[in-house]
């Protein structure tokens, strides 16, 4: 069954008005931020006006720009990109910039900003984008994304099991997830109660399908909720440079690093690909 997208975006706004050659390297940096287990999404614009409103977005985590961008009349007196590199700064985003010409030389100095030829443009990308990356995993706003895709996930099996119940009453369903009766852990093994039931009475093709969904879904607890309440409630403390989360009550402690991290977008990623694939099989996919 299909795949899925991995939880954390890495959004890239490319300005640049040689759209053929964006399209020769664009493959090249989507596969290197897949290779550090992000979501590329790469936003491609082939002038200043049309993306004014991009490169003011506080998601951006990456701002490319070629140097000429809109030539003037005669070869003379056009636009350049040190125009949107600007504007995003009046506009505070700070995120990372790339900004390259066919000549470096002709560049203007720009503090802040990575200056390269289109030649050494992608290796200069990536360099920027491990920056990026690693500045974000230092801060502890990763936390609050890997926590929201834990909801989203929960929010999927919600659906998935008022998908189930669906010729009971309304006033049933909505008391069935009232949080004070059931929070994430009971809806994951009731999910799973659901599963192991399908299970027993599917055949063929589609019990070896549910038996698949059904083993990976069984560490799901293990795998997103024990991080997520981890993320939630833990106390976090810097020790020698590392960052310590600290169980409730001084209970366990776990060392917040990009491996940790890492390990948990992977999870994050499996589990959610899994539910998409049990929606399909329980042919409960949303219309439109």
């Amino acid at each position: 069954m299909a795949g899925g997208r991995v939880n954390l975006p890495y959004r890239i706004v490319w300005v640049d008005d040689t759209e053929t050659w964006f399209d020769s390297v664009r493959t090249e940096v989507e596969e290197f931020i897949e290779g550090i287990e992000y979501g590329p999404s790469i936003t491609y614009f082939d002038s200043i006006d049309e993306a004014k409103e991009a490169v003011c977005s506080p998601e951006l985590d990456l701002l490319v720009v070629d140097y000429n961008l809109e030539e003037g009349k005669d070869g003379k007196g056009g636009r350049t990109g040190d125009e949107l590199i600007a504007l995003a700064r009046a506009g505070g985003v700070f995120s990372e910039v790339v900004f390259y010409s066919q000549r470096q030389e002709k560049l203007p100095q720009l503090g802040g900003v990575f200056s390269c030829s289109r030649e050494n443009a992608i290796e200069t990308i990536q360099i920027a984008i491990s920056r990026s990356v690693h500045k974000l995993q230092d801060k502890g706003v990763v936390r609050g994304l890997l926590i929201t895709s834990a909801i989203d996930l929960e929010l999927m099996i919600e659906r998935l099991i008022l998908g189930r119940f669906d010729g009971f009453a309304p006033v049933i369903k909505s008391r069935l997830f009232d949080s004070r009766i059931l929070s994430f852990e009971p809806k994951v093994l009731l999910l799973k109660k659901l599963l192991m039931e399908d299970c027993v009475s599917a055949e063929g093709d589609r019990k070896e399908a549910m038996e698949g969904i059904l083993s990976i879904h069984t560490g799901f607890i293990e795998e997103v909720c024990t991080p997520r309440n981890l993320l939630a409630h833990a106390k976090a403390i810097e020790t020698d440079g590392r960052t310590v989360l600290k169980g409730l009550k001084g209970k366990g402690a776990t060392e917040f690093n990009d491996d940790w991290i890492s390990g948990l977008r992977g999870n994050l990623a499996k589990q959610e690909v899994n539910l998409r694939n049990l929606t399909v099989l329980w042919g409960l996919e949303e219309e439109g």
